[in-house]
């Protein structure tokens, strides 16, 4: 298991990557830890409107698909409040929040899964899923600001 976390957090593409961007660490840990903070008030509208339709679907007896659907979004809320706090880490330059946004999207794409399956929609994976590896490739290679160099 700790190979498979180490491979996570420091992918092989992580010291050459194929598209060399220069990203500061500092800018997209505030940008991640605003989305997230979006992510997390949408998830507890999702949550709440799960909740009002749960027993609307119990009623129907599609049960089993919505015990899919509240594992989803109580993990993609998981998700959202480390990525919320890895990405104020990132802010205040702490390398230790690039992992917590790590972890945070590997949750949320299992928890993107899990919902799609809960909700029959496997067609509306796509773009979420997308964005989830296009920010991971970014937090994997952005770096932190250097010292001033001396003169």
């Amino acid at each position: 298991m700790d190979e498979m976390t180490n491979r996570l957090l420091n992918p092989p593409f992580a010291q050459d990557p194929p598209v060399k961007l220069d990203i500061d660490a500092k800018i997209l840990g505030i940008i991640i830890a605003i989305l997230s903070a979006i992510g997390v008030i949408a998830g507890l509208f999702g949550l709440l409107a799960l909740i009002g339709f749960s027993g609307l679907l119990a009623a129907v007896g599609a049960s089993g698909i919505v015990f899919l659907a509240w594992i989803g979004v109580l993990a993609g809320l998981v998700a959202d409040v480390m990525s919320l706090l890895g990405g104020w880490q990132m802010y205040q330059g702490i390398a230790d929040g690039k992992r917590l946004v790590i972890y945070g999207l590997a949750i949320g794409f299992v928890a993107q899964i899990v919902s799609a399956l809960g909700y029959a929609s496997i067609g509306s994976l796509i773009l979420p899923i997308l964005v989830i590896l296009v920010v991971y490739y970014l937090v994997v290679i952005s770096r932190f600001p250097g010292p001033a160099p001396s003169v």
